[in-house]
């Protein structure tokens, strides 16, 4: 068993470990959910979402953060087999690092600045709700367990170039 396996994720050192290991997981899901779209994370998974800052003038600006969602946490899918594409929700997710949009017409990886490191974000549906690189965050009013992808918890894309388009 690999150390990654035996090591309890609600620990910050330990997912700092794996934010700088990210070879050494996978996405998998417990399929043997009781309710249709809700699963279980088997292994820790590298997500994207987007979110904003206010600049000098006011004016929202679009990062992307970078989150884990730790091994044994809920997520909700309403498309199993779109999962690259849709967009999703978890119950809890760790902010590995926030990043800037140099470009947002340039909607690939190298259009992100990974030299300035964003420490807060907001959400744009709930400005009020924000992301703190090398915290855990959770929804205010708890995970919702209703079958609908706009519910309460963590919105989030597998994809960053979905991410990025959202």
């Amino acid at each position: 068993m690999s150390m990654w396996k035996e090591r309890l994720l609600n620990d910050k050192e330990h997912m700092r470990e794996i934010a700088k290991n990210p070879t050494e997981f996978s996405f998998k899901l417990d399929l043997e959910g009781e309710k249709y779209g809700f699963y279980k994370t088997i292994n820790p998974i590298f997500v994207f979402k987007k979110v904003y800052t206010l600049d000098y003038c006011n004016a929202l600006t679009p990062l992307i953060a970078n989150l884990i969602i730790p091994a044994g946490e809920t997520i909700f899918s309403n498309s199993f087999l779109y999962m690259d594409i849709a967009k999703m929700r978890a119950s809890r997710a760790y902010v590995n690092s926030i990043v800037e949009i140099n470009n947002f017409k340039f909607s690939t990886i190298r259009g992100l600045n990974y030299n300035r490191h964003i420490k807060i974000a907001h959400s744009i549906y709930d400005t009020t709700f924000e992301y703190h690189t090398g915290a855990f965050v959770e929804p205010k009013i708890g995970f919702s367990m209703e079958p609908y992808t706009c519910d309460s918890g963590i919105h989030f894309f597998i994809s960053l170039d979905r991410a990025l388009k959202y």
